[in-house]
């Protein structure tokens, strides 16, 4: 007989494919970024609140800037009789200094010296009203008298004011128009920002021959 062979099925095998790793890979490098972003977000937060800090407290980050105000310069301003006063004659017209200091001394202000400016300069508009760091305020309430003089800082101590009458100068404004002006509001700069005033030399030269 003849003998028929018996078949063998073998099990077959299951393949498995490989995964590949970029998916992960890829959220892996964007939680990465998302927390780089929240970090960074924070750091910059943080320094600019000090930097905001810095400013408040007047540090060096930034200077206060220069403001304007609306003042009465009346107010501000020290009175007459504590302003003391030096009047020059910087003209050829003899007795201008000496009238013009009797009417300072009417005014209340305390008048020093009255004679021919000692520099010898011949002052071209109404007047110079030299005045050192110490003496500002006094100067500005000097300038109220002589509209249009020009304002002489120079590099010297004390609170005296020097007024130095000029070739235009004609007469002093009368006592009404100086109090309306000192009542009337005028822009006043204050802060850090605002430019400093530059001190100026005082003109040099010997003094005229004529009568203040």
């Amino acid at each position: 007989m003849a003998y028929r062979g018996t078949t063998i099925m073998k099990p077959r095998r299951r393949s498995y494919r490989s995964r590949s790793p970029w998916p992960s890979m890829l959220v892996a490098l964007a939680v990465l970024v998302a927390a780089g972003g929240i970090i960074g977000g924070i750091i910059l937060l943080t320094r600019t609140d000090g930097d905001e800090a810095s400013v408040i407290a007047g540090g060096s980050a930034s200077a206060s800037p220069c403001t304007t105000v609306m003042v009465m310069p009346g107010i501000l301003l020290p009175d007459a009789s504590d302003v003391k006063v030096n009047v020059f004659n910087s003209t050829k017209k003899s007795g201008l200094a000496a009238v013009t200091a009797q009417e300072l001394t009417a005014r209340g202000f305390t008048v020093k010296k009255v004679m021919n400016d000692p520099t010898g300069a011949q002052v071209q508009g109404v007047a110079e009203i030299r005045y050192g760091p110490a003496a500002e305020d006094g100067a500005k309430l000097v300038q109220f008298q002589f509209p249009g003089a020009k304002m002489v800082l120079v590099g010297r101590t004390g609170k005296r004011v020097d007024v130095a009458l000029g070739l235009n100068f004609q007469a002093m404004p009368t006592v009404g128009d100086v109090t309306a002006a000192l009542a009337s509001p005028s822009p006043s700069a204050s802060g850090l920002g605002c430019p400093p005033a530059s001190v100026q030399a005082s003109p040099a030269g010997s003094s005229e021959g004529q009568s203040p």
